[in-house]
């Protein structure tokens, strides 16, 4: 990997101090600002690294470990529903493809943006973590995150309508993760249920 991202890297690993959120949000910002990488590349190509899915993945997680509320419009800004992964089209599950991280169809920085707002936990995340569950053009891996992240915002408010979207979500995974945000006394019977 590139410099920027190893050091993007290691700032994931390291960074817990709330005083650094403005730079690592400003370095997010600049690399969403960037180009996609190709979708199309070749397999096998070793003078090739995403470096943008990645870098923005690790400073996803560094500001998901900060848990700053002033990273929250920056993180919202990148779950935004144009940005799914269905836009590129939907790749075929036989092909090597699908399981490329990197890729615009699969990438995961987005699942991490949905992380890092269920770790900042700010309630004001609720209603896009909801449409980001809902939305089936998100990657599975984005839905989960978002699931897992309504769970840790704790809201109440929010049981009713995560067991209505949990009661016919086609993803076996993520209605649990739906269930389990409904509260820990209740998940249990309701996963047993749904089985």
């Amino acid at each position: 990997p590139a410099p920027d991202n190893r050091a993007a890297q290691i700032l994931s690993l390291l960074c817990r101090n709330p005083s650094f959120e403005p730079r690592i949000r400003a370095a997010y910002e600049r690399y969403r600002a960037m180009p996609e990488d190709p979708i199309n590349r070749p397999l096998g190509n070793p003078t090739w690294i995403p470096q943008r899915h990645w870098v923005l993945f690790f400073l996803g997680r560094a500001l998901g470990n900060v848990r700053d509320p002033r990273s929250v419009d920056t993180l919202l800004a990148s779950l935004a529903p144009e940005l799914h992964e269905a836009r590129h089209g939907r790749p075929d599950p036989s092909e090597p493809n699908i399981h490329f991280l990197q890729l615009e169809y699969t990438p995961c920085w987005r699942a991490t943006a949905a992380w890092a707002l269920g770790r900042i936990g700010e309630r004001r995340a609720a209603d896009c973590l909801l449409e980001v569950v809902r939305d089936l053009n998100n990657a599975t891996d984005v839905r989960h995150a978002a699931a897992e992240s309504l769970g840790e915002l704790a809201d109440p408010a929010l049981r009713k309508t995560l067991l209505e979207i949990a009661r016919d979500y086609p993803e076996f995974t993520t209605r649990r993760a739906l269930l389990r945000a409904c509260g820990p006394l209740d998940a249990p019977a309701l996963t047993a249920r749904h089985e």
